[in-house]
């Protein structure tokens, strides 16, 4: 019978498969993007809050929406606009 003799040379080590790589943010990107999601949530809430004002039907301008007489000319303020 014959046999075989089976030698592994040590001397190179396979390649690794590697994963592809993850798409990560560096610091100055994730900063930024919190920097554009703040503007944003602050807009809509400015935006929100501009809609309940109180308009003066006799100067148009445009009051909080707790008072009750302009700040300009200090005419009663009615509810709708």
């Amino acid at each position: 019978m014959l046999q075989h003799t089976v030698q592994i040379d040590q001397t190179e080590q396979p390649a690794r498969a590697s994963a592809p790589e993850r798409f990560m943010f560096q610091d100055y990107q994730k900063a930024g993007l919190l920097v554009l999601v703040a503007g944003i949530l602050y807009l809509r809430l400015m935006l929100r809050k501009r809609k309940k004002d109180k308009i003066c039907s006799r100067c148009n301008y445009r009051n909080p929406y707790h008072q009750s007489n302009c700040a300009k000319c200090s005419a009663p303020l009615m509810s709708g606009r």
